[in-house]
């Protein structure tokens, strides 16, 4: 019991409560966001796959990253192709975790798309947890426009990223492709959501479950400030109240 009188595990704990508050107050949002996706999906699709269920039952598991290698399906194919347009992360998608049969029909199905490894047999929102929520939003387009940070976030973080740019154009000339790319995606990015993931990531990571007073008033401002970003679309958000009466609590809470 002398840990629970451990202020630095006390903060992990608060940490990891937050991100718990955080997540039950996405709740409502995914849901209804991540329908609201799959329903444009299958209205931008209907033409072209007139509706039709998938009759060779296509497990993501039997994919390659090459495209070649991919089996064609009337079905699955352009469900396939219009997901991967609204991927961030083109080169690193997880098809194994999908069972591409059941897009037309289980919406959390194509969410598993732009979520990381490890969420194979998992179908509802219970089953998901911050990281792979915090994934979502992070790679998938259609959530782009809700997690907008501040504009001078962003200008931060073009700047920082052309500076980059100018560098490789001088020593690394055969990337400056490649760090244009990067450079034009960072003026639609985000980076506040970013920042909640490293949070988790800390937390997570810790291998002796603390977290120091000084990280702790950080992790819990990134939390509250993505909250604050989150409120005007997700009306069921009310975490920052509760989260800030975790801050003030201490070994008396147990």
């Amino acid at each position: 019991m002398s840990r629970f009188r451990d202020g630095n595990y006390l903060n992990w704990l608060k940490t990891t409560e937050s991100l718990h508050t955080l997540r039950v107050g996405l709740r409502s949002f995914l849901e209804n966001e991540t329908e609201t996706y799959h329903r444009f999906l299958k209205e931008t699709l209907s033409s072209c796959t007139k509706d039709a269920m998938c009759k060779m039952k296509c497990d993501g598991k039997m994919w390659h990253k090459k495209p070649f290698q991919i089996p064609e399906c009337e079905v699955c194919t352009p469900w396939r192709v219009l997901i991967l347009a609204n991927h961030t992360s083109k080169g690193l998608v997880h098809w194994k975790e999908c069972f591409p049969h059941l897009w037309p029909t289980e919406k959390w199905e194509v969410a598993k798309v732009y979520m990381p490894q490890g969420h194979r047999d998992h179908r509802c929102f219970d089953q998901f947890d911050i990281a792979a929520l915090l994934n979502l939003m992070s790679k998938c387009k259609h959530f782009h426009e809700f997690v907008k940070d501040q504009q001078i976030n962003k200008d931060q973080q073009i700047n920082k990223v052309n500076h980059y740019s100018d560098y490789t154009k001088l020593h690394y000339p055969q990337r400056i492709n490649k760090v244009n790319h990067y450079s034009d995606y960072t003026k639609l990015h985000y980076p506040q959501i970013n920042k909640v993931t490293r949070v988790r990531n800390c937390v997570m990571h810790s291998p002796d479950s603390t977290v120091a007073q000084s990280d702790f008033e950080l992790f819990l401002s990134t939390i509250k400030t993505f909250a604050l970003l989150l409120q005007d679309h997700a009306p069921d958000l009310k975490t920052r109240p509760q989260i800030d009466k975790l801050s003030v609590l201490s070994a008396t809470w147990f």
